[in-house]
């Protein structure tokens, strides 16, 4: 016997399996097919390999429907729940002729380094039960953007106000802030090994390390390693002296807006860059970058992936006006690209436990599920045109034993 063959029963439980499943099945016995004549040559007649392979598969249905049966927790940050008012304002504000994303002023007029807030648009912290499309958990929020949960608290930056607002999840309250005058329209958060949290202070063009109690261990300033002129080309020059929490300063005034941030390992620290179109290095003794990707159109997100590394792919990065996903190996190669025709402002990505990416599709209001071995669109989730994403994570991304709280 030279091959195996499937019944039409054994055909119709695998095709029963999710398509990524099916696929590393299918490439599974192909394999298993190309080597039987050799292993059964070489182990002799006792062995039954039909029998083997029978137990395999019973093993991966098995794991199959263990893993289907765990629901998965999508969490939602959205800027604001009146998005019609920043719609407008960025329509009013933004030139057809400039090539230069972003505005130069304030939805209340402020030009940029003046005193003053932007006005109170709402916004929403939600959960969703992947699997039914269900919103099962919101808080109204003011402003939210980057966050992480940590136990049953969720740390959650105010992108209007400037401070991290810690909320117990099973009271809904908020009780602590966190502060730092260098706090200016935060973005991304990230949550460290070290207990610490990195901070994207887009508006000051910083990078900060803090601990819990909102102390600098460590930083780094744009406009101190060479970022210096604004996409107008003006020189820019930001004060440590100065606080800049109850400041404005709009897009345009900044000389990288940079939106994300993590530590790649103890010397560096990774970060997108939104006006430059790059990812960098950033050494973080020495503040020295280092460009790993250039002519990039927008960028946001760069995320560490889980389980891809069999494909070469260690590394996600939204290419957010070009509306692709780049995949990257452990050098920051592109090793695949995912363009997404009908997506319209790829605000953020992320990685499920069933291995797929969710995307956040933003001008179309949706949520958007893609297996990313066969490129193929699995599910959706839409929400509300006035609801403005932010940041999509799956909860089990999370140390939190919230997950449990929900599913009872």
């Amino acid at each position: 016997m030279s091959h195996i063959s499937l019944d039409l029963a054994q055909a119709g439980h695998i095709l029963c399996l999710e398509p990524r499943l099916k696929a590393m099945l299918c490439n599974y016995f192909i394999t298993i097919n190309s080597i039987f004549s050799h292993q059964q040559k070489s182990f002799g007649t006792d062995v039954n390999f039909v029998d083997i392979i029978e137990n395999i598969k019973k093993k991966i249905s098995l794991k199959s429907n263990l893993h289907n049966s765990r629901s998965i927790y999508v969490a939602v940050s959205f800027l604001t729940d009146q998005f019609h008012v920043l719609k407008s304002h960025w329509k009013k504000n933004t030139s057809k002729k400039d090539s230069h994303t972003g505005t130069a002023k304030s939805i209340d007029g402020i030009e940029g380094n003046q005193k003053g807030y932007e006005p109170e648009l709402g916004g929403k912290f939600i959960i969703i039960n992947w699997s039914s499309k269900e919103i099962i958990y919101t808080l109204d929020l003011d402003a939210p953007a980057g966050f992480f949960i940590d136990t049953n608290h969720l740390y959650i930056a105010n992108n209007r106000l400037n401070y991290i607002s810690v909320i117990d999840l099973n009271t809904r309250t908020e009780f602590r802030r966190i502060n730092n005058r260098a706090f200016n329209c935060l973005h991304s958060i990230q949550y460290t090994e070290n207990r610490t949290i990195l901070v994207t202070s887009t508006g000051i063009d910083a990078i900060l390390e803090i601990n819990l109690g909102g102390e600098i261990l460590n930083d780094w300033y744009a406009t101190e390693h060479g970022y210096i002129t604004t996409p107008k080309g003006k020189q820019r020059h930001i004060s440590r002296d100065f606080d800049h929490h109850h400041y404005t300063h709009p897009t345009l005034h900044q000389t990288t807006h940079v939106n994300s941030a993590m530590i790649l390992n103890d010397k560096y620290f990774l970060a997108t860059l939104f006006h430059q179109g790059s990812l960098v290095k950033i050494d973080r003794h020495s503040g020295r970058s280092t460009v790993l990707l250039s002519e990039l159109h927008c960028p946001h997100g760069i995320k560490r992936l889980k389980s891809m590394k069999e494909h070469d792919i260690d590394w996600m990065l939204c290419n957010t006006k070009r509306n692709e996903i780049l995949f990257l190996n452990d050098c920051f190669t592109v090793t695949r690209k995912m363009f997404l025709e009908d997506v319209h402002w790829l605000q953020d990505a992320s990685q499920i436990q069933n291995g797929n990416i969710i995307i956040a599709d933003a001008n179309n209001s949706r949520i958007i599920e893609i297996d990313p071995i066969l490129n193929t669109v699995t599910s959706e989730f839409n929400y509300s045109t006035d609801w403005r994403i932010y940041q999509i994570s799956d909860l089990n991304d999370f140390q939190t034993s919230f997950i449990p709280t929900l599913c009872k």
